[in-house]
């Protein structure tokens, strides 16, 4: 791993434990409660992978914007271009794609 790699995946792991929390929101409990009133079927499990994903693979190269500053109807676009870039395997962009979702659900 080359050192800037190295460099960027420690921000992005400092990121998900302090700072970000605000432009990236944590899973809580109170967060699922938010997301299944409005999507009842969502899956803690894989929005959680989605989080953990988003910081630490998309947040290794670039700053990560909050999932509530892009339309959520343009995410898919937006995922396809990085999802090919940054090589996701199918199942860790539906991950993403499902934890995006859920952050603008809560935030409705």
């Amino acid at each position: 791993m080359s050192i800037l790699r190295t460099v960027c995946a420690a921000l992005a792991i400092m990121w998900a434990t302090t700072g970000c929390t605000e432009v990236v929101p944590r899973v809580t409990p109170e967060f699922m409660a938010r997301v299944q009133a409005v999507a009842p079927t969502a899956d803690e499990r894989h929005i959680s992978a989605g989080r953990v994903i988003y910081v630490n693979h998309c947040g290794s190269c670039h700053a990560m914007p909050a999932p509530t500053s892009v339309p959520i109807d343009r995410w898919p676009q937006v995922m396809d271009v990085m999802a090919r870039k940054s090589h996701l395997r199918p199942g860790e962009r539906q991950d993403i794609d499902r934890y995006i979702a859920a952050v603008n659900e809560a935030a409705r």
